[in-house]
């Protein structure tokens, strides 16, 4: 038969000696006080913090070289995040990841991609779009699906 835990009787219970609550108390405030805690009040335990699970990994491209692969689903109008680097202004400064934005003003800049989003390939098809410098679902993209990106008419036979 398993034990059970029982309760004192009530007379117990009242003969106990005060002297021992007046102990247990002040250990229990000397104990808080090394901890911070104010009398009678518990502290919140700090909140965990989560690093944001990232929606794409980078990994090898049946497109080309290196790709940005969704790692669950993205629903379609999802930011992806935005296209970092340094700003470039002219053709000699062009390269090989450097994504070539017009402004509403209708100025042309480029950006020369130091984050994930430069491994973003081309395709007709695409399913991730360029608005200004975020990078933006266009559809519903299923996991492990290749995120890609039409790059202009220029790339139209690729």
């Amino acid at each position: 038969m398993p034990k059970t835990a029982t309760l004192p009787k009530p007379e117990k219970a009242a003969k106990r000696s005060k002297k021992s609550d007046v102990k247990s108390s002040a250990k229990r405030e000397k104990r808080d006080a090394k901890q911070g805690k104010s009398a009678g009040k518990k502290a919140a335990k700090p909140a965990k913090k989560r690093a944001p699970q990232p929606l794409y990994v980078v990994a090898d491209s049946g497109i080309h070289g290196k790709g940005l692969f969704a790692r669950r689903k993205i629903a379609k109008g999802t930011v992806l995040g935005a296209y970092d680097g340094p700003k470039v202004y002219t053709d000699d400064e062009d390269g090989d990841h450097v994504l070539w934005i017009e402004d509403e003003d209708g100025e042309v800049y480029g950006i020369d991609g130091k984050n994930e989003l430069r491994y973003v390939n081309h395709s007709t098809r695409a399913n991730v779009v360029f608005e200004g410098e975020e990078l933006v679902a266009m559809r519903d993209i299923a996991k492990g699906e290749e995120l890609t990106h039409h790059y202009g008419d220029d790339w139209e036979d690729l």
